[in-house]
């Protein structure tokens, strides 16, 4: 009896413990299972991310490719231009060659008919084509020649005007070499396809120095501006028959050149000491502008003793009002006033003008305008102009 007890409470106990057992096994292995999932998940975003790590290594790789095939076709083109442009005629004369000009054409019509009379008639009284390109780096050179003048004149009249060398190897300076505009006065040296009105003013006809050979040097430093020269003194291509040299200086002063917002005031002037083949000649002159918005006003004064005479000195000034009512179009009034003798009383000559300008497309301009001569020593007169300007 107590045998079968024994056993009986034996078996009881293993029982128990097998009871006991079971669940703790079954947790250890869902846990197992747990843990292998969780790491197969982990290690599945892992080579996701080495792969998207991939991918955009590759993509920068094909961009910085596509970008040296696209600097590789720009040598390649570059190339292919340059031996192409070696062909060209513009090649063999320097980088940039360019050739460029302008043609003007004028009607006048006579209301009253004076001392300064005009012809009624058509005329072509400009043409030019400038020729400019690049010799070297620092090295420019231009040509301009002046097809509606006489053919057969070597001098005053003669087709070639503009003829030098440029270099900008002065650090804010040019220099030029050859054959350039003298700079005295303003409106003198510029060409007439930069000047707001058909004609020049009188001071700028009657006294301004032209073209001449030399040497002149213009310097920009901002707040001043000046251009020097030394020229032969005997005009456009013409050699010098006098050992005399005409020397030609002007200065300009911006004050507000660091305010823009103030406009754009210039003041200035000019002198010149020299000779050419028949007479001395000495002068100088002030000039004043200022712009602000639409608005422009601008005036010069000249004056220059032309002989050994001191009774044959001119002078003259003008009085410019420009008003630019938009892109195209500008409104204008000059006053101008000449006396070719300083030192004799009432033989001045008055002109009153007035003009527009209207700019049909970059490279066609119609002037208008409109003026009336007082002349102290003949009859008054009064005129229309009209003039084309075509630029290429």
């Amino acid at each position: 009896m107590n045998r079968k007890l024994k056993n009986t409470v034996l078996i009881g106990t293993m029982l128990a413990g097998l009871a006991f057992t079971l669940p703790v096994n079954a947790e250890s292995i869902a846990l197992s299972d747990l843990n292998t999932t969780k790491n197969q998940a982990e290690k599945a975003k892992i080579e996701t991310n080495k792969q998207d790590l991939n991918k955009q290594d590759l993509v920068a790789e094909i961009e910085k490719l596509q970008a040296s095939i696209t600097v590789l076709k720009g040598q390649v083109t570059a190339i292919e231009e340059n031996e192409k442009n070696k062909k060209l005629w513009g090649f063999n004369y320097g980088e940039d060659f360019k050739v460029t000009g302008g043609l003007q054409t004028v009607f006048y019509g006579n209301i009253q008919k004076g001392d300064h009379a005009t012809p009624s008639n058509f005329s072509l009284p400009w043409g030019e084509i400038n020729f400019t390109g690049k010799m070297h780096e620092h090295v420019d050179y231009k040509a301009k020649l002046v097809p509606t003048r006489r053919f057969d004149n070597t001098t005053a009249g003669s087709l070639l005007e503009d003829a030098y060398f440029k270099t900008d190897i002065i650090p804010h300076h040019d220099v030029y070499l050859g054959q350039t505009a003298v700079p005295f006065g303003i409106e003198a040296a510029m060409s007439p396809m930069d000047v707001d009105f058909i004609e020049y003013s009188q001071i700028a006809n009657s006294i301004g120095q032209g073209y001449d050979s030399g040497v002149k040097t213009e310097g920009n430093w901002g707040l001043l501006n000046y251009k020097a020269g030394v020229y032969n003194g005997n005009g456009r291509n013409t050699t010098d028959t006098k050992r005399g040299m005409t020397l030609v200086s002007q200065a300009t002063i911006k004050p507000f050149h660091k305010n823009p917002e103030l406009g754009d005031l210039q003041l200035g002037g000019s002198w010149l000491d020299g000779s050419n083949a028949s007479n001395n000649l000495n002068g100088y002159g002030a000039h004043a502008s200022y712009a602000l918005g639409k608005f422009t006003v601008k005036g010069e004064y000249m004056t220059l003793n032309g002989s050994t005479q001191s009774a044959n000195r001119g002078e003259g000034w003008y009085t410019d009002v420009k008003y630019q009512h938009n892109d195209k179009l500008q409104l204008l009034s000059r006053v101008d006033i000449f006396d070719p003798h300083s030192k004799i009383n009432s033989d001045a000559t008055t002109a009153y003008t007035l003009g527009s300008n209207y700019l049909f497309t970059q490279n066609l301009l119609l002037m208008v305008n409109y003026s009336y001569i007082d002349s102290k020593t003949g009859k008054d007169s009064n005129r229309l102009g009209l003039m084309t300007q075509v630029m290429f």
